[in-house]
């Protein structure tokens, strides 16, 4: 990155990614979501035909049903690794492409952790214990054993602590979450 430095925000489902990237956001941090470029890589043609062929069910009207097809994969290893093999190295050009241009702090958010390129940055792992994930997420609208297949699909909490360069834990208040943050953005600005 030209400009400034860079950091990855990353932790499993119901950690508070999409927190820390706006307590980031409001310290003056660009935000790169990889989620979002993800969910765009899904409607260029290319890909659609090939999540046509492999899991037609989730193809309607030439358009990927996401939530079809999260049903799909993350219910199978081998087939959610099928889809990463198609959608990664669109969702790493697209954030290498990103960071290339920014200008200042920029944190990419990242919730598969076999995307990530060393190339981004730190990473910032947001952890949070299971149970609370849960009711966080179930909180948000998403059916229980949706939740549950997500987790599965996941790496373990210890496995996401091993990638981490710095761990926020989420457990606590939004303000000690913002507070957390902020100390880490002024330790990652100084160095």
């Amino acid at each position: 990155m030209p400009d400034g430095k860079s950091l990855v925000i990353t932790g499993g489902i119901g950690t508070g990614k999409s927190a820390v990237s706006g307590f980031l956001g409001n310290l003056g941090w660009s935000i790169v979501d990889a989620d979002g470029i993800g969910h765009s890589v899904l409607t260029i043609p290319e890909v659609i035909t090939r999540v046509a062929l492999e899991w037609p069910e989730a193809v309607a009207g030439g358009l990927v049903d996401r939530g079809r097809l999260g049903d799909l994969v993350f219910v199978d290893p081998a087939e959610l690794a099928l889809l990463e093999a198609i959608t990664h190295p669109r969702i790493q050009s697209q954030v290498d492409t990103w960071l290339e241009a920014s200008v200042g702090p920029t944190a990419v958010e990242v919730s598969v952790p076999r995307a990530i390129r060393a190339s981004w940055g730190p990473v910032v792992v947001i952890d949070v214990p299971e149970p609370i994930r849960i009711e966080r997420t179930v909180a948000r609208g998403m059916d229980r054993s949706a939740v549950m297949a997500r987790l599965a699909a996941q790496p373990e909490r210890q496995q996401w602590l091993q990638l981490a360069d710095f761990v926020i834990s989420n457990s606590s208040s939004l303000a000690d979450l913002e507070e957390a943050v902020t100390r880490l953005s002024k330790h990652i600005l100084d160095q």
